[in-house]
């Protein structure tokens, strides 16, 4: 299993962000605030609104571009975690058809569908490996598997599935799984 580490750049720049946001808000209203001396010997505090605004300007624009770079930063960091993911196990698809020769046996179809279903009873038969490919054979209800293991190095190896019953068993059977396997290699 792969473990991927967080993305501590983007969180660093999107907490950052928040924080100039509001410390520019404080600051902006501590500056904004003064005291009006008007000779009477009252002093009057005053807020003025005009300078509060001027001066938020440029903290909420800074604080905002950490906050977008950081989100262009995570989505770059997810796609990556997607790519590599890909690069373990594909996705899996809908349905898969192929096209298939007329044989004399009963096994053989013109067109065998392999549905989503099949696919996830190889899934859970190899969940301990990274499934590479799924190809659906000329024999209706078998399937060609490539796996590998998911720390080793690669080496990739196939497997003959039967997915017609209720769970994804592997073909131990050496003529039918040479049978199988001559027509995925012509």
């Amino acid at each position: 299993m792969i473990i991927f580490q967080k993305n501590i750049i983007g969180n660093v720049m999107f907490y950052g962000g928040i924080f100039i946001i509001i410390a520019g808000v404080f600051m902006a209203y501590k500056d904004a605030t003064y005291v009006y001396d008007n000779f009477g010997g009252m002093d009057e505090p005053l807020f003025d609104w005009r300078f509060f605004f001027n001066t938020l300007i440029i903290p909420t624009l800074i604080g905002t571009m950490l906050i977008g770079l950081s989100e262009v930063i995570k989505l770059l960091d997810k796609l990556l975690r997607n790519v590599k993911l890909l690069q373990i196990a594909p996705t899996k698809s809908g349905q898969t058809s192929i096209q298939t020769e007329t044989t004399s046996t009963p096994e053989a179809q013109d067109n065998w569908t392999m549905n989503q279903k099949d696919e996830e009873k190889i899934y859970d038969l190899y969940s301990d490996k990274a499934i590479l490919e799924i190809i659906a054979s000329t024999k209706k209800g078998y399937c060609i598997v490539k796996t590998q293991d998911m720390q080793g190095p690669l080496n990739p190896s196939l497997k003959v599935v039967d997915v017609t019953g209720v769970a994804a068993r592997e073909v131990h059977d050496p003529v039918k799984e040479q049978a199988i396997l001559a027509s995925y290699h012509a």
